[in-house]
């Protein structure tokens, strides 16, 4: 780390989204749930950003990124009520770069499609994007020889793109070979 005019500047693996690997595809569907992209112009800079209540995955993924950066802690306020949120937002035009290259852009939550993702990363996609905004439910009911009976479990995933979720059902029915 050093200090040149424009601020502070932290190491980082500027190269982390060239080649496709497990913990990139993870990430990577992680960004296109929570994460976002800031082109500060005023200040010559692209930004990549993410925030979560949850810091292990903060934490998980900055250890990937070979990240110097800090995660600032968010406490909850009167406009954002509710748990505390932890937020790590990386200066990086490679970075930056690359995630447009993989279909990522600013303002990108109610417009964004499902991208192109090998076959080999798929499920580290989707496991990233559930961790972002998914989540597993348990359906249950009491039980005659049990005290509860789990009658089915529901994945569910959010968006605020429809596009986005009619291109990750479509790509899990087809891996799923569902009729």
């Amino acid at each position: 780390m050093h200090n040149d005019k424009m601020g502070i500047k932290y190491n980082i693996n500027s190269h982390f989204f060239k080649e496709w690997n497990n913990e990139m595809a993870y990430v990577l569907g992680y960004w296109y749930a929570d994460g976002s992209l800031e082109n500060a112009e005023y200040i010559r800079g692209k930004y990549i950003r993410v925030t979560s209540v949850d810091l292990k995955t903060i934490e998980k993924i900055k250890k990937w990124f070979r990240s110097e950066h800090p995660i600032v802690v968010l406490l909850p306020t009167k406009l954002h009520p509710g748990k505390i949120r932890y937020f790590l937002r990386i200066g990086d035009h490679i970075l930056y770069g690359d995630l447009i290259r993989l279909g990522l852009y600013p303002n990108k939550s109610l417009t964004i499609i499902f991208p192109k993702i090998p076959k080999d990363f798929l499920s580290d996609f989707v496991r990233g994007y559930l961790d972002g905004d998914g989540c597993v439910f348990f359906h249950s009911s009491p039980g005659i020889t049990k005290k509860r009976i789990v009658k089915r479990l529901s994945v569910i995933f959010t968006s605020g793109s429809f596009d986005f979720l009619m291109g990750l059902c479509e790509t899990l029915g087809k891996k799923l070979a569902l009729s």
